[in-house]
């Protein structure tokens, strides 16, 4: 999330929204109060991008090339009242699929910061605030604002010969555009060109933006020639429900009656054995979870799932402390002793920081009813609502173990075996790595093995 800080002078402005309830409003006054509650503002946001050249005096000169055209559809509700909330979606057509660009829903807090509304694995809605360099992120200084909470009647001119249209205030209206659409790539952000609103019934129901040409230059690394190109947005937005708009709200699951499932997953706790296989890897993890102390034995296809002290290591709390925090203990071959030390994996960054509770997979605590019984694979299959609860349970996923696959997976499946005891977990991914731009596409099968009975090999 971007942190901007373009509206903090003129926040003051937003006490002095309202009017005398004695006095007839006028139409613009009315739609401002009215609108500054909530409304539903729905539109069509359409890019143009032509490749030119620049004169000596900086003025773009347009090619004779066909222009590129991008579409977007961008959805906003604004509510108002006791609970403040900003919901944004946009959707764009890329070779005739509609793909989701933005889905945001925040709200505002007592004090001005931005949250968003999670549901955990224990089935239960919480609130869960985004950090922006370790600090809350504020609500408006973000754009998440009404825009109708920064106007008055004044930044409104009607049209002489249509009556119906109001012209928007150009600097307001550049203010907008910016908070509103900065985020897609469509170039919505500097001056409004021309921006105003159409009045039905007395309500404004249609509003619209042009955004000035905007000139850019591009360097072409195949020729390394400098390209130019001039950008021309429009939007136009439909506006509903003033007043009274809503955000989508988020409620937990109703419960599916999965009662073989519920006292498999309870039956997990704090000691077994997690064998973690991924496809394409030819590296096995096998954790052993004593209560207190995690022994972990990597291993490859065609060798040993047994211990093996020569290549394994394993984490218990720092001799002579009370911290709990764990260290690693590694084999010595002269003393045929377990002594405290590092290894490749498990670094100096990781010594004396995190405790066994970190480590540990959440299981135990997972709610059934965030899975649907999928009654033809004979699976157990995460609800998509509560799919970003899910892929930081079962598996360990604290550094230096986190496993961006299974954070970014798709599904999370659970079959039963013939006791109703978990026969494996499986976490199915693809997706994009933002980095590199590789496709990843696979899956992580987790077993778990003597519940309730693991001990440590090296102790």
């Amino acid at each position: 999330m971007k942190k901007r800080y373009l509206l903090l002078t003129i926040l003051p402005i937003f006490g002095l929204v309202g009017c005398n309830n004695n006095e007839e409003l006028s139409l613009v006054e009315s739609n401002i109060q009215t609108l500054s509650n909530g409304f539903k503002m729905e539109g069509n946001i359409t890019q143009t991008r032509i490749e030119g050249s620049v004169d000596y005096n900086g003025n773009f000169i347009a090619g004779s090339g066909e222009p590129e055209t991008n579409t977007y559809k961008t959805n906003f509700v604004f509510q108002g009242g006791d609970e403040i909330g900003y919901q944004k979606t946009s959707t764009s057509l890329l070779e005739g699929v509609e793909l989701t660009m933005e889905d945001y829903l925040y709200y505002c807090d007592d004090e001005g910061y931005a949250y968003e509304k999670q549901l955990n694995y224990q089935n239960q809605v919480e609130n869960v605030y985004p950090l922006s360099f370790g600090r809350k992120v504020p609500f408006y200084a973000n754009g998440f604002y009404n825009p109708f909470l920064i106007l008055d009647e004044s930044d409104f001119t009607q049209d002489t010969t249509n009556t119906a249209r109001y012209y928007l205030d150009l600097g307001k209206a550049s203010i907008i555009a910016n908070n509103l659409l900065y985020s897609l790539n469509s170039g919505f952000y500097g001056r409004v060109e021309n921006s105003y609103f159409i009045a039905s019934q007395g309500n404004f129901t249609i509003f619209t933006i042009t955004m000035s040409p905007r000139v850019y230059a591009e360097f072409d690394n195949a020729s390394y020639t400098t390209k130019y190109y001039q950008i021309d947005n429009t939007v136009t937005f439909t506006i509903s429900e003033p007043g009274s708009a809503k955000v989508s709200t988020l409620n937990p699951v109703e419960a599916k009656n999965n009662t073989e499932l519920q006292s498999a997953l309870n039956t997990i706790q704090d000691n077994f054995t997690l064998t973690v296989t991924e496809t394409d890897e030819t590296k096995i993890q096998k954790f052993y979870f004593d209560g207190s102390t995690i022994y972990n034995h990597t291993y490859r296809e065609g060798e040993s799932a047994e211990p093996n002290p020569e290549t394994d290591y394993y984490l218990a709390q720092k001799a002579d402390t009370e911290n709990g925090r764990l260290v690693s203990y590694v084999y010595n071959d002269e003393t045929t002793s377990w002594e405290e030390g590092t290894t490749t994996e498990f670094p100096d960054a990781y010594q004396d920081y995190y405790y066994y509770s970190d480590y540990l997979p959440i299981i135990g605590g997972v709610s059934a009813d965030l899975f649907t019984y999928d009654r033809e694979h004979d699976l157990y299959v995460s609800d998509a609502i509560a799919l970003s609860a899910l892929t930081d349970c079962f598996i360990v996923n604290t550094p230096p173990y986190r496993n961006s696959n299974a954070s970014n997976s798709s599904t999370v499946s659970i079959r039963l075996n013939s006791n109703n005891q978990i026969d494996y977990v499986l976490f199915s991914y693809g997706y994009i790595d933002e980095l590199t731009g590789t496709v990843n596409v696979g899956e992580i099968t987790l077993t778990y093995e003597d519940i309730g009975t693991t001990e440590n090999p090296a102790l």
